[in-house]
């Protein structure tokens, strides 16, 4: 399950997007509203959502405000603005912050289903993107443990740790060891 929270400063705006789609069947949890930018934030920090559903205007902090603060910060959430406003302007402003998308109030319902389908692929595609990379330091750091080469300064992590980690993935490794002095601890040995 991917976590989306909804920021907007209109009640019947957030009452619509709770309700207007299926969530449980598209793989979204519902995490959160807030009803400005400045709750908005706050509640970001507490959730870290997938996906985040704003107003472009509201008081305190506006939505372009927020997802400048967003990317400044490095966090890599899908963000949908809404807007009352046809402004290209507004729109202009939003993609320059790398918004996911850009709709316009009163929000369809379908339209909203096929991009948050389209964000649910997408962060799909990045998980897989993520597991692979974990796979592969995985497997350079076995190759380091195995050959003896790797000090535990390397990593904040202790090679039982590891070998916690490394058997409870879903990936397999086999080999031969034919000299006990390349692995320290027998523990590990067995695993």
């Amino acid at each position: 399950m991917y976590k989306i929270i909804f920021i907007d400063d209109e009640i019947s705006t957030l009452t619509f997007l709770k309700y207007a789609l299926d969530w449980n069947k598209l793989q979204i949890e519902i995490c959160g509203t807030a009803e400005d930018g400045e709750e908005g934030l706050a509640l970001i920090e507490k959730v870290n959502p997938d996906i985040i559903v704003t107003d472009i205007k509201m008081p305190k902090v506006t939505g372009l405000r927020m997802l400048e603060q967003l990317r400044e910060e490095k966090k890599n959430v899908k963000v949908i603005m809404l807007s009352a406003y046809a402004d290209f302007e507004y729109a202009r402003e939003a993609i320059k912050r790398n918004v996911s998308d850009y709709l316009l109030k009163p929000v369809d319902e379908h339209k909203l289903e096929e991009l948050i389908v389209k964000l649910v692929e997408e962060l799909q595609q990045q998980n897989n993107y993520e597991n692979i990379f974990q796979i592969e330091k995985m497997e350079k750091r076995l190759k380091r443990i195995i050959a003896g080469t790797i000090q535990e300064e390397d990593s904040g992590e202790s090679r039982k740790e590891f070998a916690r980690i490394f058997k409870n993935a879903d990936i397999c490794y086999s080999c031969c060891i034919a000299d006990n002095s390349y692995v320290e601890e027998p523990e590990f040995t067995y695993e």
